[in-house]
C-alpha cells in the first residue's frame, strides 16, 4: 500500500505523484484510486526479477481494465534481467487528441522507499 500520497499539476500535461511506499508495488486499491481522482488510463507496470515478480494493471476511471502477470518487462535486456539504470514504471495516460498520449513515469527513487511520477 501506498501511503503520504502528495500531488500537483506543473502544467496542462504534467502531473507529479509521490507517495511512500514497501518494496512491491503500489497496490491495485492505490493505482485504481489515482485513476479515479484523475479520471485517467493508469497502466502500472512491474517487476521484480530476484522473486520472478512481474506484469502489469491497468485502471480507467477507478476500474480494474486488465492485468497480466505473465508479461515481460517492456525494458529488459536479452537475458530478461532489468538493467541497472531501468527503473519501475507508473504510467498515466489519458486522451487528449486522437493519437495523442500524456503520459507520467514513475521512478523508484535510491535509497528510500518513495516512487515518483513525473
Amino acid at each position: 500500500m501506498g501511503q503520504n500520497v502528495r500531488w500537483k499539476r506543473t502544467g496542462l500535461s504534467t502531473l507529479i505523484l509521490e507517495f511512500d511506499s514497501t518494496w512491491c508495488p503500489p497496490s491495485g486499491s492505490l493505482v485504481g484510486e489515482i485513476s479515479a481522482v484523475f479520471d485517467c488510463e493508469v497502466r502500472h507496470w512491474y517487476s521484480e526479477p530476484k522473486n520472478g515478480i512481474r506484469g502489469y494493471d491497468c485502471y480507467d476511471g477507478g476500474e480494474h481494465t486488465d492485468s497480466n502477470m505473465e508479461a515481460e518487462w517492456p525494458h529488459s535486456d536479452d537475458e530478461g534481467e532489468v538493467a541497472e539504470h531501468e527503473q519501475p514504471q507508473l504510467c498515466l495516460i489519458r486522451d487528449t487528441q486522437p493519437g495523442e498520449r500524456v503520459m507520467a513515469l514513475a521512478s523508484v527513487e535510491s535509497p528510500g522507499p518513495v516512487v515518483k511520477i513525473v
